[in-house]
């Protein structure tokens, strides 16, 4: 329907900071697309510096050319729940302008971060009415980049939602602040179930895996000499990114639940949603210099979170 869809896309996601670094690396182990095993050498990755990185906050923008407007972290006990059966816990809340979800930050007793999972929903867009177009959504699955951010390691799928209602779906990683990368020829549609395994085998060394459970799609990775993570935090994260016109529009989208979220650290513990940080966004109200609550997220139990468009 639109054969320069990827291109545009592309084109309009161009960051406009210069990279941080060229020398992250990475190997294919293995892939499977279409249900067919693959040579990992016909799996290509297209270097993109997408704006997808660490939580803007009461401190800034950690991306200098398109800071944010700076939101006050509000620490509070709980909040009003849209469903009764959905109890938000004991964790805090903070208001950023670009994450909605969950970050779990693990007690640094319990030892380094070695392993994050979810399996979740990829969003099914509709249009926020007012506000500028086109419009985009982001969910993805990390390490890193909240309170630590010196870097972040990530892998999820952004959504692009086209003035027609046509939806564009692609699946990334990126290992801030360097470049993300697009993975190619890996298919992916709105509704469709993800499940993201990211293992850090060290500081600078770290295995993604992302499996479609609705074409049979996998692909495993290691990605070598990135930024030195801290290890200290597991995230699950609706995201409105960063592109070479500043921040986009995140659209309205269907509710996107993490399953199965866990954070398992080097000495074999493992935690889940359970006295997580819980983080709204907001974003400008058109025309205005009003922040609007856009997104957020409420925890059901301590393996399921759920997100929601406002």
């Amino acid at each position: 329907m639109k054969p320069l869809s990827l291109l545009s896309t592309l084109a309009h996601l161009l960051l406009a900071s210069p990279l941080a670094s060229a020398a992250l690396s990475y190997t294919v182990l293995s892939a499977t697309i279409d249900n067919k095993q693959l040579d990992p050498s016909e799996i290509k990755l297209e270097r993109v510096p997408l704006g997808v990185g660490p939580r803007n906050g009461s401190t800034g923008s950690t991306i200098p050319s398109a800071p944010p407007t700076s939101l006050t972290s509000s620490r509070k006990e709980g909040h009003a729940r849209r469903r009764a059966d959905l109890d938000p816990r004991d964790g805090t809340h903070s208001t950023t302008s670009n994450w909605c979800g969950a970050e779990q930050h693990v007690p640094s007793a319990a030892g380094p971060v070695s392993w994050v999972h979810s399996i979740f929903s990829v969003p099914d867009l509709t249009h926020r009415p007012d506000y500028p177009r086109p419009q985009f959504a982001a969910a993805w699955v990390g390490i890193d980049g909240g309170r630590c951010r010196s870097a972040l390691v990530q892998a999820g799928v952004s959504v692009q939602l086209y003035d027609d209602g046509y939806q564009f779906a692609w699946v990334w990683m990126q290992w801030w602040p360097d470049a993300a990368y697009n993975f190619v020829p890996f298919v992916v549609d709105p509704g469709n179930w993800l499940e993201i395994n990211i293992t850090a085998v060290n500081t600078t060394e770290a295995i993604i895996e992302v499996k479609n459970y609705n074409n049979g799609n996998v692909l495993l990775m290691t990605f070598k000499d990135g930024a030195p993570m801290c290890r200290a935090e597991g995230s699950w994260i609706m995201e409105a990114f960063y592109g070479s016109q500043g921040q986009v529009t995140l659209a309205k989208f269907s509710d996107v639940w993490f399953q199965q979220c866990e954070v398992r650290t080097q000495n074999g513990q493992s935690f889940g949603i359970d006295g997580a940080e819980i983080v709204y966004m907001e974003q400008p109200k058109p025309g205005t210099v009003q922040m609007e609550n856009v997104c957020q997220a409420e925890e059901y139990d301590n393996a399921n979170l759920r997100c929601y468009a406002v």
